[in-house]
């Protein structure tokens, strides 16, 4: 039987750059997250500014009523 040695410090460093790997990857999802929420509000925004712009006439020709605009954008956000 033999007793091997463990150095202390490469066992700090490796969990150190273990956790740093785990920060950064939690960063970049909760980045993501961000840029998806960020992208959703615009096109969300995007979508009732055009469709408010439109006469109920045109909104009528596309289908759609102005008490409806609402939930199209919601809709148009969320793909």
């Amino acid at each position: 039987m033999s007793i091997e040695f463990i150095n202390p410090y490469s066992v700090l460093a490796t969990t150190a750059v273990a956790s740093w790997q785990l920060r950064n990857a939690t960063s970049a999802r909760a980045s993501e997250g961000l840029f998806e929420t960020v992208k959703r509000w615009w096109l969300y925004r995007q979508t009732m500014n055009e469709l408010s712009r439109l006469s109920d006439r045109e909104l009528n020709d596309i289908g759609v009523i102005r008490s409806d605009i609402e939930t199209v954008a919601t809709k148009a956000a969320s793909r």
